[in-house]
């Protein structure tokens, strides 16, 4: 049988726009909710964790009858009792006794909350990785903006990596002003903060980002970026050179950049590229991804990291 090529393409855009004037109503499957444990822990952080309740597609988000304020939390290691959470408000239980997690150390997560499954995960912060020397200059280019003018700098940097899989974050801040709360006050003022530096992209030591597996993304040239992410699969148990190039002003703000490396566990690194992977989806053309969880009877994360700290004097006088 022969089909005339317009009438098909007649038929077919009739079909769609039918498609299009549809209303398909489904009823979504009964979901039972689970708790949420989000715990990021850091040795220059006291414990901290916060729990609620997972919703179903179907339900009203209601943050006062999601969160949990009942639960016992406990840290453990080596079978013994670290430090117990107590309730802070908001599904947020804090450190009872100032407690600090201590790098290279694995702790163990216990929640028991009336009415729901015991939960419990384990996970670690790395041992930071050490930086064993910085080179911080100019550039020499200025960048004129009205009122003011801009200069580039260059920072590299060297650290020495352990044996074994370790994951990376590099991050570059400054302390000054806090935009959103007040028009130009002093770098003294209290609601002045550490801002991220956005980085030049383009560097080959380091992806914009969690989800560089997966990614066939070019990044266009003159783009930034706000934290670069590797891991030491070429590298490992060696010295590694991270560079950034970073464009600064002689504004309010202090005269100098904190630079700020993150020795990532697998757990906190396939828990951001998960969630970085969810955030980009396209529920249109793809699958979306389950985000990463290593809690037993709950959803979640309980992941660690370290960090590495330099504070370096911006060279604006060379």
């Amino acid at each position: 049988m022969k089909i005339h090529f317009s009438y098909l393409l007649a038929a077919i855009g009739s079909l769609l726009l039918a498609g299009c004037e549809s209303v398909i109503e489904i009823d979504p499957p009964a979901y039972d909710p689970l708790l949420v444990v989000t715990s990021h822990f850091a040795p220059d952080s006291v414990w901290s964790t916060l729990i609620h309740t997972s919703l179903g597609a179907a339900v009203a988000v209601n943050p006062r009858l999601q969160v949990v304020n009942d639960a016992v939390v406990k840290i453990l290691h080596a079978g013994g009792v670290v430090d117990e959470l107590v309730y802070d408000g908001r599904g947020r239980y804090v450190s009872g006794s100032d407690t600090y997690p201590e790098a290279g150390r694995s702790y163990r997560l216990s929640v028991e909350a009336p009415e729901w499954p015991s939960v419990s995960a384990v996970s670690a912060a790395p041992v930071p990785a050490p930086i064993i020397e910085t080179d911080f200059f100019s550039l020499g280019n200025v960048v004129s903006v009205p009122g003011f003018e801009e200069y580039d700098f260059r920072l590299q940097f060297r650290i020495k990596d352990a044996p074994g899989k370790n994951f990376y974050r590099l991050a570059i801040y400054r302390y000054g002003y806090n935009s959103d709360v007040h028009q130009w006050p002093e770098y003294s003022h209290p609601d002045s903060t550490y801002n991220i530096i956005p980085m030049q992209t383009g560097e080959v030591s380091w992806f914009c980002g969690y989800d560089f597996a997966d990614s066939t993304t070019p990044i266009e040239p003159g783009s930034y970026c706000y934290e670069g992410i590797v891991t030491d699969r070429l590298f490992d148990g060696q010295t590694y050179q991270f560079a950034a190039t970073i464009t600064l002003d002689q504004g309010r703000s202090r005269n100098e950049i904190l630079l700020l490396l993150s020795t990532l566990s697998e757990d906190y690194f396939e828990y951001q590229r998960t969630l970085q992977t969810q955030t980009s989806w396209d529920p249109t053309f793809s699958i979306p991804q389950n985000i990463y969880s290593n809690v037993d009877g709950a959803l979640g994360v309980f992941a660690g990291y370290s960090n590495t700290t330099r504070f370096l004097p911006i060279p604006f006088d060379e």
